[in-house]
């Protein structure tokens, strides 16, 4: 017992001789798990805080810089003990590998997971181990989970963070890479943030790239608590983190349950059990498996391909929960299908949109939350409250992270009726300028490009649509910014319907690249080189949480995401 508290007492200085062994800016041997594990039945934090408290301040696709010195490869916090850590995938974060966690005492109170590019959720033993320790557990990003760590570890808050590098991800193929820029760049989630109001300030300049470190990859600096706003700091993260769960409760449908999971992610939620089948003849049966009494219920279900399918377990779900007296329910619905069946443009014609803007209020919801609708009077045809919020932000903080001038940059919209959307986009591309593809459409899903208003010639064109169906339009925009001498074209929207022959068109070389967002799920054949899918789950996650919270989405820092 001497030997073990002798041995205990001098882990402090044996840390700080490491440090000072160390020159700057190199890669130190850090203590692994194993070896901790073995030599301490113990390990007290509060004789172990070093003189300066660890604090991250950059990383790239590898390494992590802490303090000053960089760090190769996994890293495990504890308090301000920092150690190497085993796992280099999502898939070996197992109990064994946080079994450190047993032999530390006073236990942290939240352990923050980074997953590495992408939002995974734990598997349920993970879960029930941290649980079982009585620790909270969040998931996010690693660039989330290491600013989260830095503000609350300077707080004097004993809290433990287990990150992966920034490149590390189980999911990488579905982010493809650029063949002319860092694959770094390239990243699936472009809003991604700490949990509820600590942000990181978009950067929409795309004259103003990231930091490179030694001319080679992006080294991304984190989150200093200077850009904390002050109203936001402290208060709204410890509520984000430690909200009442008793209250707010995420239900997804079968549309898109990989969105539905990284929302809830981000919430720091599991998702309600829900069940939900077909019968033989083709009707549905939605059963919720756990009770929704006076609880703020959002059903996660874009009602995408198939359409009436999939809007029929949206209305059969929002029935469900009003049987089951939820207090208020939320039709989340990322595509809204229909959509562009909001007008009449031939006599006798029917106006679907508000068909099922009534369906959706008559079944018995209160309010939607909607991304990005075809055009805004579609929010006039609910006679409930309509949440719309745009993933502009999320296209525009990737197209930031590329280091492309703001002198080469055109906006284009590829159709009149899309010229208000592009302006906007525009303005916030630096005030870029503005091209227009004027067509004329002959029938459904046939459109003719007729000529270009405005100059390309040696300039990057940026198209956007709110949605490509089966890229007619788009393609036909493209292939007349070639001709008008367009250095390269790329293709940003929010909803990716990819209707035959979408994917023919979009990888037939017209495009550098093509920019989506993950409202619409994609199937696996459907990706392909030029394709980089961004997620919404973070500015959805958000938009739920103050909806919950009874918070107006115009409040400073969040109105630049769009949400009205």
């Amino acid at each position: 017992m001497a030997m073990r508290l002798k041995s205990m007492a001098t882990l402090p200085k044996l840390i700080q001789s490491m440090r000072k062994e160390v020159p700057k800016h190199s890669n130190p041997v850090l203590p692994s798990l194993r070896r901790a594990f073995s030599l301490y039945d113990q390990i007290n934090l509060i004789d172990n805080v070093p003189e300066d408290q660890l604090r991250f301040q950059e990383f790239n696709d590898t390494s992590f810089t802490v303090n000053g010195v960089k760090y190769e490869g996994s890293l495990l916090c504890v308090g301000n003990l920092l150690m190497s850590w085993s796992p280099r995938k999502f898939s070996e974060i197992t109990t064994d590998s946080l079994s450190i966690f047993q032999t530390v005492r006073p236990i942290p109170e939240l352990l923050i997971v980074g997953c590495g590019r992408d939002i995974h959720p734990v598997t349920p033993e993970v879960r029930q181990f941290v649980k079982s320790l009585g620790m909270k557990l969040e998931t996010v990003d690693s660039r989330n989970a290491a600013s989260t760590y830095n503000i609350l570890n300077e707080e004097g808050r004993v809290v433990a963070a287990a990150l992966l590098p920034y490149g590390f991800s189980n999911m990488a193929s579905i982010v493809q890479p650029s063949p002319t820029f860092p694959a770094l760049n390239l990243r699936r989630s472009s809003l991604i943030r700490p949990p509820s109001s600590v942000r990181f300030p978009l950067k929409c300049n795309a004259a103003d790239p990231y930091k490179f470190d030694g001319g080679n990859s992006a080294g991304f600096h984190l989150l200093t608590g200077d850009t904390v706003p002050a109203s936001f700091s402290r208060s709204r993260l410890e509520d984000s983190i430690y909200q009442n769960t008793t209250r707010l409760r995420i239900f997804s449908g079968t549309a898109n349950p990989i969105l539905a999971q990284e929302i809830s992610c981000y919430l720091g939620l599991e998702l309600g059990k829900i069940k939900i089948k077909r019968f033989a003849d083709g009707e549905i049966y939605v059963q919720l498996q756990e009770s929704v009494r006076g609880c703020d219920v959002f059903l996660v279900q874009p009602t995408c391909p198939p359409a009436n399918e999939n809007l029929m377990e949206l209305l059969v779900m929002i029935d469900a929960c009003r049987r089951a007296s939820a207090k208020t329910i939320t039709a989340v619905i990322p595509y809204f299908g229909y959509a562009r069946a909001d007008r009449k443009t031939q006599g006798r014609e029917s106006i679907a949109a508000k068909l099922v803007a009534n369906l959706i209020t008559q079944s018995g919801a209160d309010r939607v939350l909607a991304c990005d609708l075809h055009s805004g009077q579609s929010m006039g045809y609910f006679d409930i409250p309509v949440d719309h919020v745009y993933g502009q932000p999320v296209i525009l903080d990737y197209l930031a992270s590329k280091a492309i001038s703001s002198e080469d940059l055109v906006v284009v919209s590829p159709d009149v009726g899309g010229v208000a959307r592009a302006r906007a986009f525009a303005k916030k591309l630096s005030d870029a300028p503005l091209a227009i593809v004027d067509k004329r459409r002959h029938g459904h899903n046939v459109a003719e490009v007729m000529n270009l208003i405005g100059d390309v010639k040696g300039k990057v064109a940026i198209m956007v649509d709110d949605m490509i169906d089966t890229a007619g339009t788009i393609s036909k925009g493209a292939a007349l910014l070639h001709q008008e001498g367009a250095r390269e074209v790329y293709a940003c929207t929010t909803h990716a319907v990819f209707s035959p022959p979408a994917i023919s068109r979009l990888s037939s070389g017209l495009f550098q690249e093509v920019i989506i967002t993950n409202t619409i799920p994609l199937s696996e054949q459907n990706y392909f080189p030029q394709l980089t899918v961004l997620s919404v789950a973070n500015l959805l996650g958000e938009t739920i949480w103050r909806v919950h919270d009874d918070c107006s989405g115009a409040i400073e820092p969040f109105s630049t995401l769009g949400i009205d």
